[in-house]
């Protein structure tokens, strides 16, 4: 078994094996992220001859805590062929770009994964809990308690005004939160702008500058036709209770 750095040539292989690997992946949504040359400094490949079997994507990005910037990996995805899945390939991919990244510089090797025992056997420690918040819509408010704030919201699809002001916010963001915030490759940072379901929210003062921002989609409930907001994984921690009103 090979293993060995692949480029943008073998896209239509792994999206073949996430297709066989994840039932939330969509290759047509997916396409900006695998098209942007971005994504491609640290893709690796297994190989059983010259077949492609497993297929391990991750990133270099930085990450603040307590406002000191690290320098991290995030390890984006792991997907491998069924009939050669618990033959150790994931580890020995995964072990290999571990040691390249602690090689040059990178602080924190970081993933969210599907089975944490898995990983905690090679090291891994909790970092963080990911959570998914759902709104009732019929519990928004429609008050808005500071009237100084404007807010904006919108698609995220081919809308130049709601992309410029969330990068706006997401700087702010990076200059002025003491926890969490990421500053990641453009494949990701820019994939959001190309979800069809996908809307943005920022709340800003007189003078433009965002106060608070939250991306989420809608879903209308089958039993009693109501709304439901359900925010993304993108979400910054500075979004306001005028936000949610306003969606």
């Amino acid at each position: 078994m090979e293993i060995r750095r692949i480029d943008s040539s073998y896209k239509d292989k792994i999206v073949e094996i996430f297709l066989m690997s994840f039932e939330y992946f969509e290759p047509e949504e997916s396409e900006f992220f695998f098209s942007d040359p971005s994504l491609w400094e640290y893709v690796w490949g297994a190989f059983d001859e010259e077949k492609l079997v497993a297929a391990y994507i991750s990133y270099k990005y930085l990450a603040k805590i307590r406002t000191k910037p690290f320098e991290c990996r995030y390890v984006e995805a792991v997907a491998t062929l069924p009939e050669y899945r618990n033959k150790g390939i994931t580890k020995a991919i995964l072990l290999k770009d571990i040691k390249e990244a602690v090689e040059n510089g990178a602080t924190f090797i970081m993933l969210d994964p599907f089975k944490h025992d898995f990983y905690v056997r090679l090291g891994f420690g909790l970092g963080f809990e990911s959570l998914e918040l759902t709104f009732d819509h019929s519990l928004l408010s429609d008050e808005i308690k500071d009237d100084s704030l404007k807010l904006l919201s919108g698609k995220l699809l081919n809308n130049e005004e709601m992309k410029t002001l969330i990068e706006e916010a997401r700087k702010v963001m990076w200059e002025t939160s003491r926890y969490t915030e990421a500053l990641e490759i453009n494949a990701c940072s820019q994939e959001i702008f190309h979800k069809k379901d996908l809307f943005g929210a920022v709340a800003t003062d007189g003078k433009g500058t965002p106060h608070g921002m939250m991306i989420y989609s809608k879903k209308e409930r089958k039993e009693d036709g109501d709304r439901e907001i359900q925010l993304h994984r993108s979400c910054r921690p500075l979004f306001t209770e005028e936000i949610l009103a306003e969606s």
